[in-house]
C-alpha cells in the first residue's frame, strides 16, 4: 500500500513538473508536503526527485536545480536534455518565428557594454531586418508569447528585454554551441555584468542524480 502511494506521489510530482517546467523549490515543497499529508507518507522530496530522474530521462528530460544568482532563490527545473538546436527546444514556433528568436537572442548576447538586454524598440526593429521581413505586429505578438512562456523578462524601468533564468536553463545546450564566445566562464567581468542585467547564467544548473548507487549529484 505504501509503495503504491509513493508511486502515486511520484507520478503527481512528474505531472506537476511537466505542467510547470520551472518552479521555486519553496513552492514545490509546499505542494509536495500537502500531497504527502493527503497520502499519509513521510516527506522525502530529494529522494523522490532522484527516483523520478530515470523516468524523465527515458523521454529526453532532466530534473535540475538552479539558483537565481541575484537573490539565491532555489528552483527546480524540468528541461529538455537532448535538444541541441533552437528548433528542438522552441517546438511551438514556425521557421520564421525561430529565425526571429535566434536574431533576438544574438542581439541580447551581443548587446553593447555586456548589458545582455535589448530595448523593446530594437527588438521590434529586428523584425524588419529579417528575410522575408516579419511585421512589427507579428513580432510584438511573438515577444508577448515569449514573455508568457517565461523566456523573456521585460524591465519596466528600462523597457528592455533580457533572457530569463528559465530560458537560460532550457536553451543551455543551444547557447553553449552557438554563443560560446559569450558564455565562456573565463570571462568573469562579462559574466558578472550578465548576472546583474540578465539575472541568470547558463552555468548554474545542477543535475539531480538518479537512483543508481554509483552516481552523485554533479554539475554540468
Amino acid at each position: 500500500m505504501a509503495a503504491a502511494s509513493r508511486a502515486t506521489l511520484q507520478q503527481a510530482l512528474v505531472q506537476g513538473l511537466l505542467s510547470r517546467r520551472m518552479v521555486k523549490r519553496a513552492e514545490l515543497e509546499h505542494l509536495y508536503a500537502e500531497l504527502c499529508s493527503a497520502l499519509g507518507l513521510r516527506s522525502a522530496l530529494d529522494e523522490d526527485l532522484a527516483e523520478i530522474q530515470p523516468r524523465v530521462a527515458a523521454v529526453g528530460l532532466d530534473v535540475r536545480t538552479c539558483h537565481d544568482p541575484i537573490n539565491a532563490t532555489p528552483y527546480i527545473v524540468l528541461m529538455n536534455a537532448k535538444a541541441d538546436t533552437l528548433a528542438e527546444v522552441a517546438t511551438p514556433y514556425s521557421p520564421s518565428e525561430l529565425q526571429y528568436i535566434k536574431a533576438l537572442i544574438d542581439a541580447i548576447f551581443h548587446a553593447p557594454d555586456h548589458r545582455f538586454s535589448v530595448p523593446s524598440t530594437q527588438a521590434l526593429q529586428l523584425a524588419s531586418n529579417m528575410q522575408p521581413p516579419m511585421t512589427k505586429h507579428a513580432a510584438n505578438e511573438l515577444l508577448h508569447s515569449l514573455e508568457h512562456r517565461g523566456w523573456l523578462v521585460l524591465s519596466r524601468r528600462t523597457g528592455a528585454y533580457s533572457l530569463s533564468l528559465r530560458a537560460l536553463m532550457e536553451l543551455d545546450t543551444y547557447l553553449r554551441n552557438d554563443m560560446e564566445e559569450c558564455v565562456l566562464e573565463s570571462r568573469p567581468t562579462a559574466m558578472a555584468r550578465f548576472i546583474r542585467h540578465a539575472k541568470a547564467r547558463t552555468v548554474l544548473g545542477t543535475r539531480i542524480a538518479g537512483n543508481a548507487p554509483s552516481h552523485g549529484t554533479h554539475g554540468r
